[in-house]
């Protein structure tokens, strides 16, 4: 199965810190990789119109944010920038497939 996730937290989707599932605020499945880019793309194309700025990462691990976006972090007793995660997943893992991105 594939997954198109989003999450907002203090990491860099790309990372997969500990706990990174708790940051996850959307979830999509779907059986076909062609189906999860379709959607992946999708939001990909919203989160640009939404965020001032952006990285990506092996294709479709993707961090969007608004300079100034922050919040309090409580382990690092420190405000940090808050991210939007974009990601296509396979089994909740990196995808290793090679393919094209629209």
């Amino acid at each position: 199965m594939y997954q198109v996730v989003e999450m907002t937290g203090f990491n860099e989707p790309w990372w997969f810190a500990d706990g990174w599932r708790d940051d996850i605020v959307s979830l999509d499945s779907f059986a076909e990789l062609s189906q999860a880019l379709t959607i992946y793309e999708i939001r990909f194309q919203e989160a640009l119109v939404k965020f001032d700025n952006h990285a990506t990462h092996a294709k479709v691990l993707s961090a969007f944010w608004n300079p100034g976006e922050i919040a309090w972090c409580e382990p690092c007793e420190d405000n940090l920038q808050i991210y939007h995660g974009l990601l296509l997943l396979r089994d909740y893992e990196k995808v290793t497939t090679n393919f094209e991105l629209k």
